[in-house]
């Protein structure tokens, strides 16, 4: 509904309050209000690291935080009620998944890979891949808004994309998803890094040979 010219006009009204009055505002696709994210939809975690990080800096004036430490929800090991390791760290257990397939030589990558730029308008762009062998990967794109809330766009938008990244692969051994060769997913790589300014390169590089 957001791409009817009555629902611009409305979210562009939006957008004129919050900056002037200085309120966050944060919008998230319905696709992602699934609790598939360690058992969280992403609204949830953005919350819940919005109050987080609130407490934090509220440790750092009072001297319970060293004051040069940065706030950061994945370094977050343990919270009470909740029985996970690192429980604001979506990725964590597809990370380990794929390190082990990695070890078992099923796939060459050891942890994923990720591009994202952005664009004029301050919104972000991504691509994240994986190598299964010198010839052939699976890759997947993604995107998210700017947003006036506290939350790394970046590094909500690389979380997001290996979800979908780790499905690809899912899909792919399961004999319903197929790879796509190395020289494509440098193509579009290429593709990203000439139409977006970059904002965040993780894995030590935009290839590996």
């Amino acid at each position: 509904f957001h791409r009817t010219e009555t629902q611009k006009f409305r979210d562009e009204i939006k957008n004129r309050l919050v900056k002037r009055f200085d309120l966050p505002l944060l919008r998230i696709n319905s696709l992602y209000l699934e609790e598939k994210y360690r058992n969280l939809d992403l609204l949830s975690w953005c919350v819940e690291v919005w109050f987080l990080a609130e407490y934090f800096y509220e440790a750092q004036e009072n001297g319970i935080v060293p004051y040069d430490e940065p706030f950061s929800p994945e370094s977050i090991f343990s919270l009470s009620g909740n029985e996970k390791k690192f429980p604001f760290f979506l990725s964590f257990d597809i990370r380990n998944e794929i390190r082990k397939l990695s070890e078992k030589k099923q796939i060459k990558s050891l942890i994923p890979n990720a591009w994202i730029g952005t664009d004029n308008n301050g919104n972000y762009y991504g691509i994240s891949w994986l190598y299964i062998d010198n010839e052939t990967g699976v890759f997947t794109t993604s995107g998210i808004k700017g947003q006036r809330f506290p939350v790394s766009e970046s590094e909500l938008l690389e979380e997001i994309m290996i979800f979908d990244l780790y499905e690809q692969l899912l899909g792919f051994f399961n004999n319903k998803r197929r790879s796509v060769s190395n020289r494509e997913i440098f193509k579009r790589i290429n593709e990203f890094e000439k139409k977006y300014r970059i904002a965040l390169v993780s894995s030590g590089g935009a290839r590996e040979d």
